[in-house]
């Protein structure tokens, strides 16, 4: 080992990162030669310095003397203006063509921009096909106009930003339960129970040549003896994990099988789910509470943080989202039963759209709606029926048709996390699990077994909270590619 390598090992670690960040924060490597992100660019203005940028054409204006072009690289909202002169323009520099320009940073004469880029060589790495193109230069594009190319949507403006702040909003979960003492756990994407007893599930069918053999030698009919589809939820399996754990999350997709065409619902979604062991009762249950309000107020502030530009650019379109997110962080979200919501709801039945819930309803969309903006925060309703709720809950001591639950309503989003008190009791378990057709659940009851503790935990709606920070209507625009009935491109 060299004296070099020698104290490179014995530095602290904090210090050696700091070199290697110091050394990506101007461009990182790429195999070899190196470019700079646009979003450094803008932000710390190395004037008088050479760089390379790769990036997208997003606007170009044809002079004699010399030709204007914003670059886009998806880093940030705003876009690099670079100048080279006309003679130097390539042929095919046109709206979306991937380019590479080389050049000088100089401050910017514009009163719209600080700094441009004085290029002497650019290169067009790919133009666009001479073909209708759905997008256009300096337009903006509505949500419904973009659903129909999802492929093409990461190249748009505002849905660009909308994939750096979901980005975003993972990172700072991720970082709020480390800091908590969690452990991050993988839970299975195959599995033969479907958790709340919905049967909204899509089913998993094995493809071969020749038919699977059990573990005895015998050929079965499924493939895993039992039938099997994509999980609805991790909850069971985090249990198993906490009984050992202790703090355990994981952060998954889900995957349900509801008929629906409305902006509320995906076939596909990310989940993060949580369970805690050693949480039980009505204190365990006023626990989880504190914990969901604590863990979206500490990801919407970091996302606002971290994302003002992309938090902003969405902003502008949404009338009082700044003003309802700041009340979100400066203020205890609101707490009630589900009979005290009740009671709420028939005292104004009059300005409701439906009738209103009776205190052995669930509740529907327009009453959390009502709910929310009655309350002017988010809300956390406790204490539900039992019958409107999963199995596995623990009811209160003396109210056995209470339910230890609660669910988390955003204004303007609706409900985004449930969850509760989980049933420690094997015998009533059993009981409410008799008839049940789902099978396969032996290994859950036994985790009451020897040394089973109480535990408690929740699950959050990723998406839905992408959309409460930035005011999307529509959950399908704050995804990717989209998945729903009649829908499943790529």
């Amino acid at each position: 080992m060299t004296r070099r390598e020698t104290a490179l090992r014995t530095q602290p670690i904090s210090v050696t990162m700091a070199v290697v960040l110091a050394v990506a924060r101007w461009g990182g490597l790429r195999h070899g030669r190196s470019h700079t992100r646009i979003a450094y660019l803008l932000r710390d203005k190395p004037t008088e310095r050479r760089v390379e940028v790769n990036g997208w054409v997003k606007a170009v204006r044809r002079q004699k003397e010399r030709t204007f072009f914003d670059l886009d690289d998806g880093s940030c909202v705003r876009k690099l203006q670079v100048v080279v002169p006309s003679s130097q323009r390539p042929p095919g520099l046109s709206f979306h063509a991937a380019v590479m320009a080389r050049g000088t940073l100089q401050p910017s004469t514009h009163p719209a921009q600080e700094v441009e880029l004085l290029a002497d060589q650019v290169e067009v790495v790919s133009g666009v096909v001479d073909k209708p193109y759905p997008l256009q230069a300096r337009h903006t594009h509505p949500p419904h106009h973009l659903r129909e190319h999802p492929h093409l949507r990461p190249r748009d403006t505002t849905f660009a930003a909308t994939l750096r702040v979901r980005s975003q909003a993972r990172l700072s979960l991720h970082q709020y339960f480390d800091r908590h003492g969690f452990t991050c756990v993988d839970t299975p994407l195959l599995t033969t129970n479907d958790c709340e007893g919905g049967g909204e599930v899509f089913s998993v069918q094995h493809q071969v040549t020749s038919a699977p053999k059990s573990a005895t030698g015998g050929q079965v009919k499924d493939y895993f003896d039992l039938p099997t589809h994509l999980t609805v939820s991790g909850q069971l399996h985090l249990e198993a994990a906490a009984s050992g754990l202790s703090k355990v999350y994981t952060f998954n997709p889900a995957f349900r099988a509801d008929n629906s065409q409305t902006r509320h619902h995906l076939a596909e979604f990310w989940m993060v789910e949580v369970e805690e062991a050693f949480v039980g009762g009505a204190e365990g249950l006023e626990g989880l509470a504190d914990r969901v309000e604590g863990v979206v107020k500490a990801c919407v502030e970091e996302v606002v943080e971290k994302k003002q530009e992309d938090v902003a650019f969405h902003w502008r379109n949404c009338e009082g989202r700044e003003n309802l997110i700041h009340r979100t962080l400066s203020q205890p979200f609101t707490r009630m039963t589900h009979q005290e919501a009740v009671d709420t709801l028939i005292r104004h039945a009059p300005r409701l759209s439906v009738p209103p819930p009776t205190p052995h309803d669930d509740l529907r969309k327009e009453h959390e709606a009502f709910l929310t903006s009655h309350a002017g925060s988010p809300v956390l309703v406790t204490h539900w029926p039992k019958d409107v709720k999963a199995f596995y809950m623990a009811t209160e001591e003396g109210r056995p048709d209470v339910a230890l639950a609660l669910d988390l309503l955003l204004p303007q989003v609706g409900e985004v996390a449930g969850g509760g008190v989980r049933e420690p009791s094997v015998d009533r378990l059993q009981d409410r699990l008799a008839g049940d057709t789902r099978g396969g659940l032996d290994w859950y009851l036994e985790l009451r077994g020897v040394g089973g503790a109480p535990s408690g935990g929740f699950g959050l709606g990723f998406e839905r909270l992408v959309q409460f920070i930035l005011g999307v209507r529509n959950i399908k625009d704050v995804v990717l590619f989209p998945r729903s009935p009649g829908r499943c491109l790529g």
